[in-house]
This record gives structure tokens, C-alpha cells and sequence, in this order.
């Protein structure tokens, strides 16, 4: 199961930790299709979306929610 929750964009760099990518000896062997398709979806490029995942077949009979949650504790429990 993988839960990724989308908030606002904060201006934050969280999105840049992609250096795992460079790393295929150390994750490739987990899951080399998803590695490599995540490679190739974001690799040495500035279009990071999640929406680009969602649109690729990397992870098949997935379920997305792409609205965005609220960062504030309060709103993400209502």
C-alpha cells in the first residue's frame, strides 16, 4: 500500500529528493519496473506532478485521490 498525501504547493523542496535515482544498485532490485519507469518519468526533468504517475501504468490497479489535503491537522481530520 503506498499513501501519498498531496497538499498545497508549500515552496518547499521536498519534491527534489529524487537522488535515489542515481542509486540503482542500492533500489533497483526491489521493483526494477517501477525503478526504472520512475526514471524515466521524472529523471532530469522539472515536471515532477503526481498526476504523471497516475497517467503512466507503473502502478496498476491503483486507486488515485489527486485533490489536494489541507496541511492544517484540524482540516485533514474533518
Amino acid at each position: 500500500m503506498i499513501a501519498w498525501m498531496l497538499t498545497q504547493d508549500d515552496g518547499s523542496t521536498g519534491g527534489l529528493f529524487t537522488k535515489y535515482l542515481e542509486e540503482a544498485h542500492r533500489w533497483q532490485h526491489h521493483d526494477p519496473e517501477l525503478y526504472k519507469g520512475l526514471q524515466s518519468l521524472i529523471s532530469g526533468s522539472d515536471n515532477r506532478a503526481v498526476r504523471l504517475i497516475e497517467q503512466s501504468n507503473l502502478l496498476p490497479n491503483t486507486r488515485f485521490y489527486s485533490n489536494p489535503i489541507s496541511n492544517d491537522k484540524y482540516e485533514r481530520q474533518r
